[in-house]
C-alpha cells in the first residue's frame, strides 16, 4: 500500500469548497497565529486562549499547524485530504475535528479547513527509505531533542542494552530516569534513523479528511491579519503610495479594518505566546506519555 492509498482505503475524497477565491487563497503569518491565537512559534498544536478573538465559540477547539519537513503530504488546497504523520503510540485522535493550517512557503500560512483524523497503518519500513533524505533528517533531529519522543529514545536505549525489545514497564522506568536526569538520554540521529529504517520504531499515520470550511472564520481572521499586520508586520500589507511595496499579501486588502477594531487588537494583542499544554494534556490523557509530535 502506497501512502497516497491509505486515503482511498479510508474512503476519503476531496471536499468541494464553494468559497470566492480571493478569500480562499488569502494567508496569514505564523507570528500573527501565534501572539493573536495562541501556541508557541514552534509548535504543531495550538490552543486558542479563550479570552482571545479566536478563543470564543470555535467549533474545534485547536489549530494545527503543519510544516512540509515533517509531513509533506499535508492538504495543499482547502478541502483537499492529506495524512498527517506522528507518533505511533496514539491510535485515538482526542478530539473530533481539527482546524488546520499549512505552511505553503516561509511566511505564508494557509487555512485549508476543518479536518477529521482517522488513523490508518503506520509508516512501513519500506516507505521509510523512500523518503527524502530532509525528511529523515528532520525527524530523526526531532526526535532526538523533543520531549513527546522520549519513548522512542528509551526504547531505542533499551533495545540496544538489553538485546531485546523492552517491556512497557521498563520503558516508562527509563523515561521517568530521563525526566530525572538529561544527562543519561544520549541517543543520537544515526540511532534513531536506523531504527525507523529497519522498522523496529514507525511514524504513525493519520488520514486527514476535510469535513468543512469555516468561510466566515477565514474572512474575521483575514480582517484581523489586516489590523494586526499594520502595528505589528507592516511589511506585510501593502505599502503606502508611492513607496515601494515588499508585500506577497496585497490580495487580503480586500477585507479593510476600522480605527475601533486597530484599538482592540492593540487590547487583546499579547506580547509572547500562549502555552499550548490544553491540548497536549488531551494526548497525554489518553495514552499517559507527552505530545503527540512536534
Amino acid at each position: 500500500m502506497s501512502l497516497f492509498e491509505r486515503l482511498a482505503a479510508a474512503g476519503i475524497a476531496p471536499l468541494e469548497v464553494n468559497v470566492a477565491t480571493k478569500l480562499l487563497d488569502a494567508t496569514i503569518t505564523r507570528k500573527f497565529l501565534s501572539n493573536i491565537c495562541g501556541g508557541r512559534m514552534q509548535s504543531t498544536f495550538s490552543d486558542p486562549d479563550a479570552k482571545r478573538e479566536y478563543g470564543k465559540n470555535r467549533s474545534a477547539k485547536t489549530f494545527v499547524r503543519l510544516v512540509q519537513e515533517f509531513n509533506g503530504y499535508a492538504p495543499q488546497k482547502p478541502g483537499m485530504p492529506g495524512l498527517f504523520f506522528g507518533n505511533s503510540r496514539y491510535h485515538v485522535w482526542p478530539v473530533s475535528q481539527e482546524q488546520v493550517f499549512t505552511r505553503l512557503r516561509s511566511g505564508d500560512w494557509l487555512y485549508q479547513g476543518d479536518y477529521e483524523f482517522i488513523r490508518c497503518q503506520s509508516m512501513t519500513c519500506a516507505e521509510y527509505l523512500l523518503q527524502t533524505d530532509g525528511f529523515r533528517t528532520s525527524w530523526s533531529n526531532r526526535c532526538q531533542s523533543a520531549k513527546w519522543a522520549t519513548y522512542i529514545r528509551a526504547t531505542i536505549a533499551l533495545r540496544e542494552e538489553l538485546h531485546r525489545e523492552p517491556t512497557g514497564i521498563e520503558v516508562d522506568a527509563r523515561i521517568a530516569a530521563i525526566a530525572a536526569d538529561r544527562s543519561i538520554d544520549k541517543v543520537t540521529t544515526n540511532q534513531i534513523d536506523t531504527a525507523f529504517a529497519c522498522g523496529e520504531e514507525v511514524i504513525g499515520i493519520w488520514a486527514m479528511k476535510c469535513i468543512g470550511y469555516d468561510a466566515s472564520f477565514k474572512h474575521t481572521m483575514i480582517e484581523q491579519f489586516n489590523n494586526w499586520a499594520r502595528l505589528n508586520e507592516p511589511e506585510n500589507i501593502r505599502c503606502e503610495p508611492g513607496r515601494k511595496s515588499h508585500t506577497r499579501r496585497t490580495k487580503m486588502q480586500a477585507y479593510p479594518c476600522s480605527n475601533s477594531e486597530v484599538r482592540r487588537l492593540q487590547r487583546i494583542a499579547p506580547s509572547g505566546a500562549a502555552s499550548a499544554s490544553g491540548h497536549i494534556d488531551a494526548y497525554e490523557a489518553n495514552v499517559g506519555h507527552n505530545e503527540l509530535t512536534q
